[in-house]
C-alpha cells in the first residue's frame, strides 16, 4: 500500500496532489456542513411548528371565550326579559291596562307563547353552553307555566269575582317571587362561570 501511495506521489506533481487533497477535504467539509445545516433547519422548523400550534391554541381559546361571552350575554338578556314580563310591576301594569283594554285569556295566551319561546331558548342555550345549569331553565319554564295559569284565571273568569281574585293574586305574587329567585340564582351562576 505504501508503494502505491509512493508511486502515486511520484507520478502526480505536488501541486495537483494538493488540489486533490484540498478537494477531498472540501467535499468532506461541505458534507459535514450540510448535515449540520439540516439539523439546524429541522430544529428551526420544529420550533416554528410549536410556535404556530401555540398561537393557534391561543386564538381558538380566545374565539371560544368570545363565543362563551356572547352566549352568556344572550342568556342574560333572555332571563331578564322573563323577569320583566313576570313580576309584580308587570302585573300592576297589566291590572291598569285591564281597566282600559280588558285583558282576556287570548292576550294572556299570547304572552304565554312568547314567554315559552324565550324559556325554550334559555333551555337550549343552557344545554349547548352551560349544561350544568339546565335545571334552572327547566324551573324557569315551569314557573312561567304556573304564572300563565294563574294570570289566565285572574284576568279571565275570575275578573268579576274579587274575593277569588285576591287569593289568585296572592298565588301569583308567590310565583313571581319564586321565578325571580330562580332567575337571579341562574344569573349569579352565569356570572361565576
Amino acid at each position: 500500500m505504501i508503494e502505491i501511495i509512493s508511486a502515486i506521489r511520484h507520478a502526480i506533481p505536488d501541486a495537483v496532489l494538493g488540489i486533490l487533497v484540498s478537494g477531498v477535504f472540501s467535499i468532506i467539509t461541505l458534507n459535514l456542513a450540510n448535515k449540520h445545516n439540516k439539523k439546524v433547519l429541522d430544529t428551526q422548523i420544529q420550533a416554528i411548528k410549536i410556535q404556530a400550534q401555540e398561537h393557534y391554541d391561543f386564538e381558538m381559546e380566545r374565539i371560544n371565550d368570545d363565543r362563551n361571552y356572547q352566549n352568556k350575554a344572550k342568556l342574560i338578556n333572555a332571563i331578564l326579559s322573563i323577569i320583566d314580563e313576570n313580576d309584580l310591576t308587570a302585573h300592576a301594569i297589566d291590572e291598569d291596562e285591564n281597566e282600559v283594554y280588558k285583558i282576556d285569556e287570548l292576550i294572556i295566551d299570547r304572552k304565554y307563547k312568547d314567554t315559552q319561546k324565550v324559556a325554550n331558548q334559555i333551555i337550549k342555550k343552557l344545554y349547548l353552553s352551560f349544561p350544568e345549569l339546565v335545571e334552572y331553565g327547566n324551573e324557569i319554564k315551569e314557573k312561567c307555566n304556573s304564572i300563565w295559569g294563574y294570570e289566565r284565571n285572574y284576568f279571565g273568569y275570575q275578573a268579576d269575582k274579587p274575593e277569588i281574585q285576591l287569593k289568585t293574586k296572592e298565588q301569583l305574587v308567590q310565583f313571581y317571587n319564586e321565578l325571580n329567585k330562580i332567575c337571579n340564582e341562574c344569573l349569579n351562576k352565569l356570572k361565576e362561570m
